[in-house]
Order: C-alpha cells, then sequence, then structure tokens
C-alpha cells in the first residue's frame, strides 16, 4: 500500500479484518519514511524505537509525577533498559502490544493526573484521550475491555463516595468516545484501502470464545485452534462450527445445522431447564450418528458447566470448601460494615 498496491487476494486479512486499519496506518508512516530515502526495515524500527523509548521515558515520568521516590524512577529505567523486555524483544519484530501498552500508560497517566491539571492541560490532555484511545482501539480489538475496566472502577469510586471528588467522570466518558469513534473510522480506513470484507472467511465471534475455554491452551490465543478454523473454508462449515460452539456454550442454536439435517428446526437451549423434554422429542429422528453427536455435545456442555461449579485442580469437597470459607468471609466483612452505620441506617 506504501507504493500504491492495494490488492487483498491473500486470505489473512480477510480472515483477521481488525488488521486492515493497523495494516493502512503503516502504510502511510513507511510512505512517509521512503520520501525521507529510508528503506522498509528502517522505517520499521525507526516506528518501535519511537514508540519503545517513549513508552520509557513516559513510565519513568509518570512515576515521579505520581511518587516523587528516585528509587521507583531507577527501578522503572532499569526495567525499560536493561532487561529483555524492550530492547531485546519490541524491536526485533514490529509488535501492535507495542502501540497499546503506549496508548494504556498514556490513558492511566491521565487518569491519575487529570484533578492536577488546569484547564488548558485538561483541554490538550482531553483531545488527546480521544485520540490515543481511538487509535488503541483500531490497533488492538480487544482494548475494548477498558470500558468495563472503568465502570467497574467507577462504582466502587461510587460505593465509597469518592467518585465525585476523583473528578474522573470527563476523562472516563472523553476515552469512551474514543472508543465508540475507533469503529467508524475502521470503515473509513477500510474503503481507504480499497478492502473488502469477505464474511465466508472470518472467525465466528463463538470460536474465539471457544478458544478461551481451551483449557490445554489456559484461554490464550491457541495456533492448533485457528488452524482448525482455516481449515473451515466454506460458508456451509463455518455455520455448522458456529452452531456447535453456541451449543457448548450453552446458547440457544438450531442442532440441525451441526446435524446437516437441511430443513429441520431443532433448537436447543442447554441451560434451559425444559432442554431433556426439547431433546427428546426429536431424538427417535436422528440417525445413529446424529445421537452420537447430540450426545458428544451435551457431554462437552455438562464438563464446562462443571468446570464453572469446580474449579480446576479441585475436587468437589475442596470446590465446596472453598464457597463456605469465602461465604463465611464476606458474612464477616458485610456485618462489620452494618456495626460501623447507624441505628436507622442497619435496620433498612
Amino acid at each position: 500500500m506504501a507504493v500504491g498496491h492495494t490488492s487483498w487476494k491473500i486470505t489473512y486479512f480477510w480472515r483477521y479484518p481488525q488488521n486492515v486499519p493497523i495494516a493502512y496506518l503503516l502504510s502511510r508512516w513507511l510512505k512517509l519514511t521512503m520520501e525521507m530515502w529510508m528503506g522498509v526495515n528502517r522505517g520499521v524500527h525507526l516506528l518501535s524505537i519511537l514508540l519503545l523509548d517513549g513508552m520509557v521515558l513516559l513510565g519513568i515520568d509518570t512515576a515521579w509525577r505520581v511518587s516523587k521516590k528516585k528509587h521507583l524512577v531507577l527501578g522503572i529505567l532499569a526495567f525499560g533498559v536493561l532487561t529483555p523486555f524492550a530492547y531485546t524483544y519490541y524491536l526485533q519484530v514490529f509488535y501492535t502490544d507495542l502501540q497499546v501498552m503506549f496508548v494504556l500508560l498514556y490513558l492511566l497517566r491521565t487518569l491519575v493526573l487529570w484533578r492536577r491539571r488546569n484547564w488548558w492541560q485538561k483541554g490538550l490532555s482531553g483531545v488527546l484521550l480521544v485520540l490515543l484511545a481511538m487509535l488503541g482501539q483500531l490497533t488492538k480489538a480487544n482494548m475494548i475491555v477498558i470500558i468495563p475496566a472503568m465502570l467497574l472502577t467507577a462504582l466502587i469510586l461510587w460505593g465509597r463516595h469518592r467518585f465525585k471528588q476523583s473528578q474522573l467522570l470527563v476523562p472516563m466518558l472523553l476515552i469512551t468516545l474514543g472508543v465508540a469513534l475507533s469503529f467508524p473510522l475502521s470503515s473509513t480506513l477500510d474503503k481507504a484501502a480499497h478492502f473488502t470484507r469477505q464474511t465466508d472467511y472470518e472467525f465466528p465471534l463463538t470460536q474465539w470464545v471457544a478458544m478461551g475455554l481451551n483449557e490445554k491452551s489456559n484461554g490464550v490465543y491457541n495456533t492448533k485452534d485457528a488452524v482448525a478454523n482455516v481449515k473451515l473454508k466454506t460458508k456451509r462449515n463455518k455455520q455448522i462450527a458456529t452452531a456447535m460452539s453456541k451449543l457448548v456454550l450453552g446458547y440457544k442454536a438450531d442442532f440441525a445445522t451441526v446435524a446437516m439435517a437441511n430443513g429441520n428446526e431443532w433448537k436447543i437451549d442447554l441451560r434451559s431447564e425444559t432442554s431433556e423434554d426439547e431433546i427428546e422429542k426429536f431424538r427417535e429422528e436422528l440417525s445413529d450418528a446424529q445421537n452420537d453427536i447430540l450426545t458428544e455435545i451435551t457431554s462437552l456442555f455438562s464438563q464446562i458447566m462443571l468446570n464453572e461449579i469446580v474449579p480446576n485442580g479441585m475436587s468437589i469437597s475442596e470446590s465446596m470448601m472453598d464457597r463456605y470459607w469465602t461465604h463465611e468471609r464476606q458474612l464477616a466483612e458485610v456485618k462489620e460494615y452494618l456495626a460501623t452505620q447507624p441505628a436507622s441506617a442497619e435496620r433498612v
């Protein structure tokens, strides 16, 4: 794209369309560095070192402004300069993780220091909050978790009657605005890059959720799962995989899609209290192979439900004891809290 080629004949971006915006933005940077007589490698390395050094300096400055402790500043400097974290990892390959860490560091810094700034500093910081939140969300789609994180923070501060004092409402709204604006901007960048989404190649959301529930990979990105998804070449196969993922996760889905029984409607919601009755209604219509598939699906669903009740590595008795002690601790906290309240509040 940096030299004017906008052909999208490879399937990578069809499968991961969320990477198109960052590819387009990177192409604009490379176009700029090419005009400065730099090659591709030098242009990418220059961007990496600017982001990396910027993040280290921003971290050092933030630590000093917040704590005024020299040993903390030296510790962050040593971590950024002397450990393999930075100069032997992020400078070898261009990763989007670096941009997101830079963005998150600036967002957290601004939230912490917001009350200390005057009106014009807040105005400048507010503009940067919107722009960087938008850029971060474009770079990494999973940065959207900052929205529920801010909501939980606001609820905790509100419960302690400190939210108004924190003055975090405005910066939180600005960050939310930046994240929201990233979605129409993403479509705009797709058009600018002459990219057309191919939904037949995209991974359904439920497959990403199922990947996160894979115990063997501890919930992180799993290459084997991704390769298996890539092999689903047709839309029909994707529909089958999506329906199966929904069933296993306990969402309502059409088992007829999984069983490839065209023209039938066998809707199942395994979390429903009437699921067993619903299944028995059409079991007689299924072939032996289809019955085996249904049995495997219900077995997988039961295992996932059991894992929710009994955490991995615990026996049932250990799980119940853990629940008991958790309940006892929480009850003690509630009683301690009520003891500090006026009599009228306790009656309520």
